[in-house]
């Protein structure tokens, strides 16, 4: 099956309605990473340099790699499309459902990739033997998402190094995307293949875990000759001033923040999973990150909704008090839907999270 151009994207939902479409981290950014950006405006007037090798370096330190393996771009889109066009894959396949750019890359550059669906019935999970398949039908390039967005599903490092050493033995790009790897955790990632074998790339985002998604912060990793390849196609000034120090002041406090935000959403996953196949989902998917796939019953009226104000009460209160303020204002919209749903127990709830917030302000206030 051939694949399509296909723009729909999460993240932009009309202003009244809540939003679930984009898979961010509910911790919001760390106050440095804040504070990096109210510092940085002062530098507009002047132009960044037009390769962020200081950003390069410092991501090369986080992962423990030479600065000649990172690459780094305009969101991981940005470099899904500088591979499209500096690679030129003639038969891509790509393991759906995904984040739709990857397809649209290849048929913007030239060709409709092939489909490695992954079904229902199976999980979603990403199975080797699909990959082994499009080898076996000349596949030239396939890129896969660990963990997969939207499913969760995750193929094992293992099978990963399996799939990338039949790659490489039929001269085949193995282009894993890790946007979402911070939520599983850094031992799951395919990085140490990428500086192994000269056939795998590996896409990084600090979008999702950092949820400065509106920034656009990516990068890659490869192997020095492909990553230089890579470089010398790249646009200058592909990542602004502003991104590149908000990104590193991100970067300095990586360590605890992640730890922090997977164990929020560790404990936020199991909950909402089980509430949702309380309500009678049909099938609630294993996750490896921070998306939890499920399948809604047929129902007029479906009763998924408070338990989805539910949990977006409980993860905007935890967002510490540089978010206070949307925290209220989300909480209160919460409140009159419920209500609106005659649920009046959640809306009590939603009242309680509102004072929370209040008296921690309080206490703050009198403390300092």
């Amino acid at each position: 099956m051939k694949l399509a151009i296909d723009r729909t994207h999460g993240g932009n939902a009309p202003r009244d309605v809540l939003d679930f479409s984009a898979s961010l981290n509910p911790l919001g950014p760390p106050p440095q990473a804040l504070a990096a950006y109210h510092d940085a405006a002062a530098l507009i007037a002047h132009y960044p340099p037009p390769f962020p090798d200081d950003l390069g370096a410092r991501l090369a330190w986080h992962h423990r790699v030479a600065p000649d393996n990172i690459v780094a771009g305009n969101g991981s889109t940005h470099l899904i499309h500088l591979l499209a066009r500096t690679l030129r894959p003639r038969r891509p396949f790509v393991a759906i459902p995904t984040f739709s750019e990857i397809a649209n890359a290849m048929i913007v550059a030239g060709v409709a990739p092939c489909a490695m669906p992954a079904t229902r019935e199976r999980g979603f999970a990403i199975e080797t033997a699909q990959a082994a398949r499009a080898l076996e039908q000349g596949a030239d390039a396939i890129f896969i998402g660990r963990p997969n967005s939207p499913t969760g599903a995750m193929l094992g490092l293992d099978d990963a190094a399996r799939l990338a050493a039949r790659c490489s033995s039929r001269g085949c790009w193995c282009v894993f995307d890790e946007a979402f790897i911070d939520f599983a955790g850094e031992e799951h990632s395919a990085i140490p293949l990428a500086i192994e074998n000269p056939r795998v790339i590996v896409l990084r985002s600090l979008t999702k875990i950092f949820t400065i998604a509106g920034l656009r912060l990516g990068y890659l990793v490869a192997g020095r000759d492909v990553a230089q390849r890579l470089r010398e196609a790249c646009e200058p000034w592909s990542v602004n001033i502003v991104a590149e120090r908000v990104a590193e002041a991100c970067l300095e406090v990586a360590e605890d923040f992640v730890a922090r935000s997977r164990a929020l959403i560790t404990a936020e996953r199991a909950y909402l999973s089980s509430a949702l196949a309380s309500v009678g989902t049909k099938r609630v998917a294993a996750s490896s990150c921070s998306a939890t796939g499920a399948v809604k019953p047929r129902t007029p009226q479906s009763p998924l909704v408070p338990y989805a104000l539910e949990s977006l009460a409980a993860t905007m209160s935890a967002q510490g008090p540089s978010r206070d303020g949307e925290a209220v204002v989300a909480l209160h919209e919460a409140e009159l839907r419920a209500r609106d749903l005659g649920n009046n127990e959640l809306a009590e709830q939603m009242e309680v999270e509102m004072g929370k917030i209040y008296y921690n302000q309080r206490d703050f206030a009198k403390a300092t």
